[in-house]
């Protein structure tokens, strides 16, 4: 995370990558429960934007594909984080 904050391009497409790999689950769980807000907390948000950025990015593509009825918000916690 440090590296991130000190925009190093590797670092900072690490953890997109892995708001992605995240997003790709996440967008299973929105086409199947439709909710309208997802929440992330905890380790997770403490990554930084550019996670919660791979998710959105992730969810984008996915309405591009899969049609979901809408698209959930993303958001970070205010607790736990």
């Amino acid at each position: 995370m440090l590296l991130a904050e000190a925009n190093d391009t590797a670092a900072i497409q690490a953890l997109r990558q892995a708001g992605r790999d995240i997003g790709s689950v996440l967008a299973m769980c929105v086409n199947l429960l439709n909710p309208s807000v997802i929440v992330l907390g905890g380790r997770l948000t403490r990554a930084g934007e550019h996670v919660i950025a791979g998710v959105q990015q992730w969810q984008i593509l996915n309405l591009l594909t899969e049609k979901p009825a809408t698209m959930s918000e993303v958001v970070k916690s205010k607790f736990l984080s």
